[in-house]
């Protein structure tokens, strides 16, 4: 497999504490640029996030996008 290789250019994170249900709510964006070189391509990109978070909605450049939760 191949590393990724993505530069992160700016970083936005709101959260929203909710006491009574014992739960944050988190919205993150984040604006990125591929820097694989040599004519590859990256196809994936992996976040490391906490087990018990839950990623509802994903957004490529506006749309909605696939994507998968292990």
């Amino acid at each position: 497999a191949q590393a990724q290789d993505f530069e992160v250019l700016r970083y936005d994170v709101t959260a929203s504490l909710q006491p009574a249900a014992n739960a944050v709510e988190v919205k993150a964006t984040l604006s990125l640029v591929n820097q694989t070189t040599q004519g590859l391509s990256a196809t994936e990109l992996i976040l490391r996030i906490n087990k018990d978070a839950r990623v509802t909605t994903l957004l490529l450049n506006g749309a909605t996008a696939e994507f998968s939760q292990k």
